[in-house]
């Protein structure tokens, strides 16, 4: 009986896992965690202002 339940609770667990991480996947923008935006200019003037 034991058994059972640890089985249907890691089932539940990872249905909601799954659920999370493919409506996470689907609002985020993937290629996006690749590229890096270079910083505009004048925050790069700021910086060498102040050191």
């Amino acid at each position: 009986m034991d058994l059972f339940v640890f089985i249907g609770f890691s089932v539940v667990l990872l249905l909601i896992g799954g659920f999370f991480v493919y409506f996470l996947k689907s609002t985020l923008n993937v290629s996006d965690s690749t590229s890096i935006d270079p910083l505009p200019e004048d925050e790069n003037i700021t910086e060498s202002q102040d050191k």
